[in-house]
């Protein structure tokens, strides 16, 4: 079994809801719902991880064992640039940000914010086909700024290819933005979705990262021109790869 969430007593449910209400505390909490759920409708409403309902949790399904069941995405220089800290000290600042020309985001100081290679049709094709029905889709990052990330991941459209969008933030099930090392946001992953290392991928744009991440043995591809189709591919074909190995490195 894959994709799980373990059974959480009612009163720590609530416990973490209230949590997540808490300005400043969402992003210590790891979160899961449901893609499917959301295009559903279920929630408080709100697109992406701060809005999502702890109880509505993807139900444990068995997965494709070609396929990956946990994918991750660092945030910052792999999904968008500029990388939160270069907003911070840019004039203006980061939030509240609004919708600018094809598809940005601008800061308050007018900084624009673009989602990097193919990140629109990568997600696009999480979101959308059934083959990732039953793959967790996370967010590891360590980004200094977090609630300007999960704004960014609240406003961020994207075309869903049948007349219809969804936000950036619905295409995933569970978001750790904290300042603990990629391993340790790996290893509590891990734990959360009783899934093994090795039936994990991971994308970022920091060698690193890539290589700490890998020895666990998650298949890991180095993007540090953030996630296109090339790499999307090439982890694909290689998944599962040898522990301590990453994919791409061979283009850089």
């Amino acid at each position: 079994r894959c994709a799980a969430m373990p059974q959480l007593p009612s009163v720590v449910l609530l416990v973490c809801a209230a949590l997540l209400a808490t300005p400043g505390c969402d992003a210590m909490l790891p979160v899961f719902v449901s893609r499917g759920m959301r295009r559903a409708g279920v929630g408080s409403g709100l697109s992406g991880p701060r809005g999502t309902n702890l109880a509505a949790a993807k139900e444990p399904k068995a997965c494709d064992p070609e396929l990956p069941a946990v994918i991750v995405f660092d945030l910052d220089g792999c999904l968008w640039e500029p990388e939160m800290y270069q907003l911070a000290w840019s004039r203006g600042g980061g939030a509240p940000f609004h919708v600018g020309k094809e598809g940005t985001m601008l800061s308050k100081g007018g900084s624009p914010v673009t989602l990097l290679g193919d990140v629109r049709e990568v997600m696009r094709e999480l979101y959308m086909d059934p083959k990732w029905s039953n793959t967790v889709i996370g967010i590891s990052s360590r980004c200094d700024e977090p609630a300007w990330a999960r704004e960014l991941l609240e406003k961020f459209e994207i075309d869903d290819g049948e007349g219809g969008s969804f936000m950036l933030g619905d295409a995933f099930d569970t978001v750790h933005i904290t300042k603990e090392n990629k391993v340790e946001h790996f290893q509590k992953i891990a734990e959360y979705t009783g899934v093994g290392f090795e039936r994990c991928m991971f994308f970022d744009n920091e060698i690193g990262n890539c290589q700490d991440v890998s020895r666990l043995g998650v298949t890991v591809g180095y993007c540090p021109g953030g996630v296109d189709s090339e790499i999307w591919e090439m982890c694909q074909a290689d998944f599962p790869s040898p522990a301590g190995e990453v994919v791409g490195l061979d283009r850089w």
